[in-house]
C-alpha cells in the first residue's frame, strides 16, 4: 500500500511537471517567449479563464448581456468586458493585476474597438473606425516596442471600467498592446490608486517578460 501511494505521488508530480499552462501553450503557438519576473505571481490555469470566477450567483454572461441589451455589474461586468483571457498575473505588492490575452486570429483593432466600446458591438473594425481609434491611443516608439516586446509596434490606452471595481479593490485600468506580423498580445493592468502611481514601475518590471520571436 505504501509503495502504491509513493507511485501515485510520483505520477502526479510527473504530470504536474510536464502539463502546460494556457499561457505557455498560447505563447508557444504564437511564438512568444515568456519569463514572468519574480515581482509577479505566475498563472496556473490550463485553459482560458474568465477574469472573475464562474459561480451559481455569477454564471457566464447571457447573450443579451454580451450584446449590450442588458446592463451588467460587478463580477458579470468583467466577464463581459474582457471575455476569457489567457492568464492572470498579480504583483506581490497586491496593487496590480494583469490580464494577459494572446491572439493570432484577428487584427488588433477588432479587440481595441471592443475595449473602447466603439461603434457597433461584435463587429470587426472597419477602415474609418480603425483610423478613429488610431487617434485615441498612444503609439510607442519602435525602439520602445522592440525593447519591451521585440515587437514591430506597441500602443497604450486607458481602459474605462464604467464605474466598476475589480475585486472591490482595483478601480483603474490601462492597456498595452504589442504585435508582430499577425500575432498580438494584450496586457490589461488593473490598478489600485497606489498601483496607478507605480504604473511605470510595473511596465519596467514586465519589460522583456513577453518577447516575440
Amino acid at each position: 500500500m505504501r509503495k502504491l501511494f509513493f507511485t501515485l505521488l510520483l505520477i502526479n508530480a510527473f504530470i504536474n511537471c510536464f502539463s502546460q499552462t494556457e499561457l505557455q501553450h498560447a505563447a508557444e503557438v504564437s511564438k512568444i517567449t515568456v519569463q514572468i519576473p519574480p515581482s509577479f505571481y505566475p498563472p496556473h490555469n490550463e485553459e482560458p479563464i474568465y477574469v472573475t470566477p464562474v459561480r451559481e450567483e455569477c454564471p457566464e454572461p447571457t447573450e443579451k448581456q454580451l450584446n449590450g441589451d442588458e446592463e451588467v455589474f460587478a463580477s458579470t461586468a468583467f466577464k463581459v468586458f474582457f471575455g476569457k483571457v489567457t492568464g492572470i498575473i498579480r504583483s506581490q505588492d497586491c496593487d496590480c493585476v494583469v490580464f494577459i490575452y494572446i491572439d493570432n486570429t484577428k487584427t488588433p483593432f477588432d479587440r481595441i474597438k471592443r475595449d473602447f466600446r466603439f461603434g457597433k458591438r461584435n463587429e470587426v473594425a472597419n477602415k474609418n473606425e480603425t483610423e478613429a481609434l488610431n487617434q485615441m491611443i498612444t503609439h510607442y516608439s519602435k525602439h520602445k516596442a522592440k525593447k519591451m516586446f521585440k515587437a514591430d509596434w506597441a500602443v497604450g490606452y486607458p481602459y474605462n471600467l464604467a464605474g466598476q471595481s475589480y475585486e472591490n479593490k482595483y478601480k483603474r485600468a490601462k492597456a498595452i498592446v504589442a504585435g508582430k506580423e499577425d500575432r498580438n498580445i494584450f496586457l490589461y493592468f488593473m490598478l489600485t490608486e497606489k498601483g496607478e502611481k507605480n504604473f511605470n514601475k510595473y511596465q519596467k518590471e514586465l519589460s522583456g517578460a513577453f518577447k516575440f520571436k
